[in-house]
């Protein structure tokens, strides 16, 4: 199957996952990652996880070809630029 790219928060920075082809594990469930502002303004994410049926945490399927990206720039609400790290699937 096909995975898109995604954002994920490694400690102070968002990263880019990018695509990739996997097999998922026989019964297997993706949950992609999502975020959601409480009334606050609280930004709160849950990054992507694979689950068996019992809701358990799996790890990430090997990908058998992964996209090609580069770092680059991306702006920030500030209009400040900051720069991108790409990072390869576990």
């Amino acid at each position: 199957m096909w995975l898109d790219g995604e954002w994920t928060w490694r400690g102070r920075k968002w990263w880019w996952n990018p695509g990739r082809w996997l097999v998922p594990v026989a019964g297997a469930k993706y949950s992609p990652w999502c975020t959601v502002r409480a009334p606050d303004g609280t930004l709160y994410f849950a990054p992507a996880a694979w689950r068996d049926a019992k809701g358990a945490e799996l790890d990430e399927p090997k990908a058998l070809a992964v996209a090609l990206v580069d770092s680059g720039v991306v702006v920030d609400p500030s209009g400040d630029m900051e720069r991108t790290m790409v990072t390869t699937p576990k």
